[in-house]
């Protein structure tokens, strides 16, 4: 097939998970000039539905094209999926960047290793789907805890491929509002400068205690005018939509067990990969205590 010379999308989130991203790009769909997207994550390039080989199929890319709202005059074009760097995908991912969006600027949003692994562990756990400790699922060969952390490993495709186009930020930064983090992201897309827009859009440390219900219905804004309701109603609801038990506590409190010194030392070789491949002089994540 042939592609449009200049297609969607013009910039890509490419990571990592439980480091930002949605934040980010919400604020960059606050730009006048970045189209909205009612879909933050489509992960295109890893949903072999989409492909033949790295070509993209016509049905499919057409699709894909049409998720910008651009009746508004916007111009520019962006989408956040973190799986383009999940080790598994990365590397397809890509190529298949590569081959239909060659032009794409690329950001990427790196936490301190060890703290995304434990939001990670944590948004698994809350939800029922990890039942090992933390300190035991980390030691497991290939686990996506680590493997997730290893920046190094899954940006060595984009840098070398991409170069100059890939643009490195640091989470602790860019959400504080210290340094030149937003600014760095709007300067790489091309974008006029605005103010870095108030507010986290990714809640789940704020919902680590709801069920799936609550969350549910949080996310809905159902709960906006919850001291509406009789307290007997409330209390009764507390009851049904809060884990308040022994055992979600201490899946949640898993998520704050030490590291196994082995797992400290491969992450921490791995950020001294990533200083050495993006030229940094040192490491913005000072080394914890064991």
């Amino acid at each position: 097939m042939d592609l449009d010379p200049a297609p969607p999308p013009h910039f890509l989130v490419i990571g990592a998970m439980k480091a930002g991203t949605t934040s980010l790009f919400r604020w960059l769909e606050a730009h006048p000039v970045v189209a909205e997207t009612p879909l933050k994550e489509p992960n295109f390039f890893v949903d072999e539905a989409n492909f033949a080989g790295d070509r993209p199929l016509a049905g499919a890319w057409a699709a894909y094209q049409g998720l910008w709202n651009r009746a508004d005059g916007s111009v520019v074009t962006g989408e956040a999926s973190v799986r383009y760097t999940y080790p598994e995908h990365a590397q397809r991912a890509c190529d298949r960047i590569a081959m239909a969006a060659p032009e794409a600027r690329l950001v990427c949003v790196l936490r301190d290793p060890v703290e995304r692994l434990r939001s990670h562990y944590r948004y698994w756990a809350q939800r029922g789907r990890e039942q090992q400790p933390l300190a035991e699922v980390v030691s497991e060969p290939g686990n996506p805890y680590v493997g997730r952390s290893r920046y190094a490993q899954v940006l060595r495709p984009y840098y070398d491929r991409f170069g100059s186009q890939l643009l490195v930020v640091v989470f602790e930064e860019l959400v504080s509002g210290e340094g030149r983090a937003w600014e760095a992201v709007l300067e790489h897309l091309g974008l006029e400068p605005i103010p870095r827009p108030a507010g986290a859009h990714n809640v789940t440390d704020q919902e680590r205690q709801f069920t799936p219900l609550a969350r549910s219905i949080r996310r809905r804004g159902l709960l906006r005018h919850a001291d509406r309701v009789p307290t007997p109603l409330r209390r009764l609801g507390q009851r049904v939509l809060v884990r308040q038990g022994p055992e979600a506590r201490a899946r949640l409190a898993a998520a704050e067990q030490p590291i196994p010194p082995a797992v400290r030392e491969l992450l921490e070789r791995d950020t001294e990969a990533l200083m050495a491949m993006l030229g940094w002089s040192e490491s913005p994540w000072p080394r914890q205590p064991a």
